[in-house]
């Protein structure tokens, strides 16, 4: 069955009941109160079919927006964004509290300490923001800031995520500089959201990602990892170098 069908019906419907009510708005009735009482029908139905058959899924989620504007959410997806969030704040306390006392040196304090606040703090911020654009929609500017600070976590947890592997890893030399410029890129990050909020979503987007991909980058610098990439599986068998050192051999 085309899925198109209902909505093409649906259309015919809404376009004769439009040619009706223009109908009746051009004959003549003996009072604008017995007008009314002819068009009421009309409107009701015209309520009735403006949401055709096929898209229920409307009242789960809003239209799109303009590039410049924010987009409204539903009562569905705020209720989501609320417990999606909220259910990960107990686990990423439990998690971060685990690395901390896992840790055996003052590195992995830090980095334990910098992962465990980022993942905590994108999960609070996140729930804290939802909760109140969903029940105190009213407080504007409160909603706006929180709104702000939303956006701005994504880069510090970005930067957190990449703490341990550039700190507590033998990365090459490129990894000594990226553990600060990670930072400082999220720094950027933020001064943009402060200046350009809701104003050039793309652009947004492509900050998320850039700075999402651009510290694996610190991989390009170790000489050692083509070598150890031959000595380790190769299609699922176990290679290494044989002592004469002319190439790799089958380790039996």
């Amino acid at each position: 069955m085309d899925p198109n069908l209902g909505r093409k019906k649906a259309e015919r419907r809404l376009r004769g009941l439009r040619e009706s009510l223009r109908a009746q708005l051009c004959a003549p009735g003996p009072g604008s109160s017995a007008a009314s009482r002819r068009l009421l029908p009309w409107r009701r139905a015209l309520r009735r079919v403006a949401a055709p058959p096929g898209t229920s899924i409307s009242r789960f989620m809003n239209h799109r927006v303009p590039a410049h504007k924010r987009y409204q959410p539903t009562e569905y997806e705020h209720a989501a964004n609320c417990a999606t969030h909220a259910l990960w704040i107990i686990p990423s306390i439990l998690g971060s509290s685990n690395l901390y006392f896992l840790s055996d040196d003052d590195w992995e304090t830090i980095s334990a300490w910098i992962y465990g606040l980022g993942l905590c703090g994108l999960f609070v911020v996140s729930t804290v923001f939802h909760t109140i654009s969903w029940k105190k929609s009213h407080l504007r500017m409160v909603e706006h800031c929180l709104h702000m600070f939303d956006r701005m976590v994504i880069y510090f947890f970005i930067a957190a995520s990449y703490a341990p592997w550039l700190n507590l890893r033998e990365l090459g030399p490129w990894a000594s500089h990226m553990r600060w410029l990670v930072w400082i890129m999220a720094s950027v990050g933020t001064i943009y959201v402060f200046f350009f909020h809701e104003r050039y979503k793309l652009v947004e987007l492509l900050c998320y990602v850039i700075m999402g991909f651009f510290p694996a980058l610190v991989l390009l610098s170790m000489t050692y990892m083509v070598s150890r990439v031959l000595e380790t599986d190769i299609c699922g068998m176990p290679f290494q170098k044989c002592p004469a050192g002319i190439g790799p051999s089958l380790c039996l």
